[in-house]
């Protein structure tokens, strides 16, 4: 079975999470494979990267399969895990088809090796020892796919993403006042465009005026 596990832990201070989860894994016998502390991204499409961004961090353990849920559960002592899952994935058909491989192409080579001490024309040498070289590439091939998967079952990887826990916002004392001074100089502002208003349609209406009062004239003198 290999095991897999993800969490996110919300901290105080990123490295100093980082180092304790490092700390963590080598007392369970594990190893960081991974680490990464802020981020840098590019500013404005050129290749320049930005500050790094210290509430951002993760990092990648491997641990003993048996270990994984204990360190889990530690997790705790390094700030509040928000969330965290484990997933795992039966390998054994795989393992079970790959020492087969691994037994017959074993029994191949020496099978070859065999052949070649009892070989007679230099034609038969060459062939077989091209075949030899062909089988002991395959028995490689194999034997490094069963190290890499009993890796795998043996060690379980564990990565922790880490936020900064945001800090509490206080009232401001002041507040008040420096609202109610902008709310003041907000009105007097507002007044100041009223006034200015009214004094630009002023005349416009005087001129309306005007002419609705000639047109009331002309027609009365008509009737």
């Amino acid at each position: 079975i290999i095991a897999t596990a993800n969490a996110t832990v919300q901290v105080k201070d990123i490295g100093d999470a980082a180092a304790a989860i490092s700390a963590l894994a080598e007392s369970r016998g594990g190893y960081v494979e991974s680490t990464e502390i802020g981020q840098s991204v590019a500013v404005d499409g050129t290749s320049e990267p930005a500050p790094s961004d210290p509430g951002y961090g993760w990092i990648s353990v491997r641990v003993p399969s048996a270990e994984l849920a204990a360190v889990i559960d530690d997790l705790a002592d390094s700030g509040d895990v928000l969330s965290s899952s484990i997933s795992k994935q039966d390998v054994t058909s795989t393992a079970i088809d790959l020492r087969a491989r691994v037994d017959a192409t074993r029994a191949s080579v020496q099978r070859l090796t065999e052949l070649m001490s009892q070989t007679g024309t230099v034609a038969e040498l060459i062939e077989a020892e091209v075949a030899l070289t062909d089988r002991q590439a395959q028995l490689e091939s194999y034997e490094q796919q069963l190290a890499s998967l009993d890796d795998q079952v043996a060690m379980s990887s564990l990565q922790v993403q880490l936020t900064r826990t945001t800090p509490p916002t206080t009232a401001d004392p002041a507040g008040f006042a420096d609202g109610l001074l902008a709310g003041w100089n907000g009105l007097v502002v507002s007044l100041n465009a009223l006034v200015v208003a009214v004094g630009f349609i002023l005349p416009w209406l005087a001129l309306a005026g005007a002419v609705v009062l000639v047109i009331w004239l002309l027609r009365r003198a008509r009737r």
